[in-house]
């Protein structure tokens, strides 16, 4: 069985000296459609499209900076023209405390994050991460602006020290994080930009147990967005309570209007997480009290028997297995939620700790297990859990098997690396919770030998939601064949095993450029990617929870393929046709 084969995944041009030469002269190449022979390959007749690239120094050249080209010309002979990396422009800084806020050096140490949307669409952007050191100036190099369609970046800048437990203050706990915009459009420096503020929201409380106890060691902090488009991620400052229970925390600024209040015990750890959502992003909140549900109980602690249907058939234990138990009590007072965690052992046994309160109880327990990686056996996903001994055992179903076959030119592909991944259809298709309990699954991969053979087990379903894979189909360093991705393969319902066939490789196409610096000399080591762009735009409409930003989202720019240029400058990529 044949399939058309829509997305592609980087592959590096290797030739192996083993293989026989393809040609000799370009009358043993496919002349017609501009092929010419050289090095003993036929290069050119590159796929049709539109295609971007982005170019990169290696690490040693520090004085050039990757660029993005959002539109590339293969010509028919394979040859893309001379590319060229370019000097950064050079932002220089500080970090200081806005005032009246007095902060030394040693307060203003921080991981600085610039990013900027890529230039053709769906491409990863542009994205550089910097640490800073005490009160030393920090220099952010980003892409010339006549290599860029636009020069203004968002700057992240977070303080350290977000779960340290000091003597002394840390920089977390005196500022919260800052995301604001700066256009760069050429160097820059004496630059100052300041954290913190007398003027930002802030939130103070105490956190009690159900006797009304202050209750030490949280950790407090606020998470929310600065967009809606963004994904949550902590945004205050971090405080841990002292023996009376109390904290405060500073929001940043700019925010969203809900955030949600997350205290977690870090030291005995056998207590609940409280949690407390409000609209709160701009005014903050005073006085807000905290507390456990009436009747959490005490420590217990459980051994957890799960089993798996193993290859010979037999039922044995389920090493290696992440089993996860949690509960959560809703409460005006912020909700309480228990989670406990740890993997099976040789004999299939997982050992945590729980609370036995009637809180936890009446609200119920819920279990999740998730398999090792290419485990034959299925996920478990929030089924009720009873903490009473004797403790149920729990066996996990089998997953399904994708078969298939590769071939290239109808001879078999030997080590070529197939991995099964939830398709966007899978993963939009379940709310935000279950998507985050779809990606903590590992991917199941295998490898092809000489028969080209292949087997991913994969779980037919979360909950109710049948489950769409992409295939990704990696090539061996060396090989000439090509690497790609077939997109969305639907499980079906109650079949153990699923045909896929034999997949005709598409026949690859062999291209080259070289590489050089400002001062136009070759460049060894530099990365060349190639890009073609994917519109899936339609599953926004066809999916139960297309995020925000869906068009965004659903337009990607899958890489075609990747390479690094030698002591010449060249380098050579392999594509699928």
């Amino acid at each position: 069985m044949k399939r058309a084969f829509l997305l592609v995944l980087p592959a590096c041009l290797s030739v192996p000296t083993e293989e026989a030469p393809m040609c000799e002269t370009t009358a043993d190449c496919d002349s017609a459609n501009g092929e010419i022979c050289d090095d003993g390959i036929c290069w050119g007749n590159p796929p049709a499209g539109q295609f971007a690239a982005i170019i990169s120094p290696p690490s040693s050249r520090t004085n050039l900076v990757s660029s993005e080209l959002p539109t590339i010309v293969i010509n028919q002979d394979g040859w893309i023209d001379q590319l060229q990396l370019e000097k950064p422009v050079v932002y220089s800084a500080e970090l200081a405390c806005q005032a009246p806020i007095a902060c030394d050096g040693s307060m203003l140490a921080a991981t600085i994050t610039v990013t900027r949307p890529s230039t053709f669409p769906g491409g990863p952007g542009f994205r550089s991460v910097v640490k800073t050191k005490g009160g030393d100036p920090f220099q952010i190099a980003v892409p010339p602006v006549e290599a860029s369609a636009a020069a203004t970046y968002t700057i992240t800048i977070i303080p350290d020290g977000r779960d340290e437990m000091a003597s002394q203050t840390t920089p977390a706990q005196l500022l919260p994080p800052l995301r604001t915009q700066l256009t760069i459009d050429s160097n820059a420096s004496g630059k100052v930009i300041e954290l913190g503020g007398l003027g930002l929201p802030t939130i103070n409380g105490v956190i009690k147990n159900d006797a009304g106890l202050p209750q030490q060691n949280y950790r407090v902090v606020a998470v929310g967005r600065w967009d809606f488009t963004s994904t949550p991620t902590e945004v205050s400052t971090v405080d841990f309570t002292g023996s009376d229970g109390t904290f405060q925390i500073q929001l940043s600024g700019g925010l969203t209007s809900e955030v949600e209040l997350v205290a977690k015990p870090v030291i005995t750890t056998t207590r609940p997480t409280l949690r407390y959502v409000a609209d709160i992003g701009q005014t903050g909140l005073q006085n807000l009290q905290l507390q456990w549900p009436s009747g959490v109980g005490n420590k217990v602690d459980l051994d957890i028997p799960v089993k798996a249907v193993e290859g010979n058939g037999a039922v044995g234990p389920a090493r290696g297995a992440r089993v996860i138990v949690s509960s959560k009590v809703e409460s005006a007072n912020g909700d309480a939620t228990y989670v406990a965690e740890a993997t099976t052992d040789d004999n299939g046994r997982a050992r945590i700790s729980v609370l036995d309160g009637s809180a936890f109880q009446s609200a119920g327990y819920r279990i999740s297990i998730i398999p090792q990686a290419n485990s034959t056996a299925g996920v478990m996903y929030d089924q009720p859990f009873s903490i009473l001994a004797p403790i149920p055992e729990k066996q996990l179903k089998t997953r399904i098997a994708l078969r298939g076959v590769v071939h290239l030119d109808g001879k078999a592909v030997k080590d070529m690396s197939i991995t099964a991944r939830p398709s966007l259809r899978f993963q939009w298709n379940l709310d935000q919770e279950d998507q985050g309990f779809l990606s903590a699954i590992p991917p199941s991969t295998a490898v092809t030998p000489e028969s080209g053979e292949f087997v991913v087990w994969v779980d037919p379903k979360v909950l109710d939601t049948w489950g769409h894979y992409d295939l990704t189909f990696e090539a061996a360093s060396g090989s000439r064949a090509p690497s790609l991705t077939i997109p969305a393969i639907a499980v079906p319902a109650d079949q153990p095993t699923v045909q896929l066939g034999v997949y005709d490789l598409p026949y690859p196409a062999y291209v080259r450029s070289k590489i050089i610096d400002d001062k136009g000399n070759f460049v060894e080591g530099a990365e060349l990617k190639l890009f073609k762009t994917e519109d899936f735009g339609s599953l926004c409409g066809e999916v139960a929870y297309p995020p925000a930003n869906c068009r965004t989202v659903a337009t990607t720019a899958t890489l075609l393929g990747r390479g690094a240029s030698d002591e010449t400058g060249e380098v050579r990529l392999t594509l699928p046709r």
